[in-house]
């Protein structure tokens, strides 16, 4: 016989049965994981929210009547976790930009300087196009809407060719 989400729920909850809550997760894995995606863009994010999760789910199993009121359990509550991640996560960035800000000013002006010349030569050694769609990106700094304008290509294209001039340079400066 075999059991929806709400029996399977049940029969962990009651007699803590293992393969039971396995098969929950089995079952639900994929929504809990796209939910927690799309809202974090992260996959290595959304693999900890999902874990949450269901650890949450084995601590506390909510009394659910049908499966419709687990999907919607395992929604918010991975929607809740996932703001919780996101808001975590920006503060741990905001931290660490903060003190990357304290360090001296000068260690990055000497990296730079040991890297333009070597940086200018590798975009040298690039075609006109691609050396003028990085010139307009990264050193105008200017939107992929106005590149494309400028190159007379729509949007989507300027983003093609700004992503593959700067794998052509990454492979000039690797190499």
């Amino acid at each position: 016989m075999k059991m929806n989400g709400t029996d399977l729920l049940t029969s962990f909850s009651d007699a803590g049965s293992e393969s039971a809550f396995s098969e929950l997760v089995r079952l639900y894995t994929n929504l809990v994981y796209s939910v927690a995606k799309r809202r974090l863009s992260d996959s290595a994010l959304a693999e900890d929210v999902t874990q949450s999760v269901f650890t949450r789910l084995a601590n506390a199993a909510p009394r659910l009547r049908s499966d419709a009121e687990l999907v919607a359990w395992l929604h918010r509550t991975t929607v809740h976790v996932a703001i919780d991640t996101w808001r975590s996560e920006t503060r741990r960035r905001t931290r660490e930009q903060h003190a990357a800000a304290m360090e001296p000013a000068h260690t990055e002006n000497n990296l730079w300087e040991e890297l333009s010349p070597i940086l200018d030569e590798a975009m040298n050694q690039l075609s006109t196009a691609d050396r003028q769609a990085l010139l307009l990106r990264f050193f105008e700094q200017k939107a992929m809407r106005e590149i494309g304008r400028i190159l007379g290509v729509s949007e989507d294209a300027a983003k093609m060719r700004v992503g593959r001039a700067l794998d052509r340079l990454r492979t000039r400066l690797s190499a």
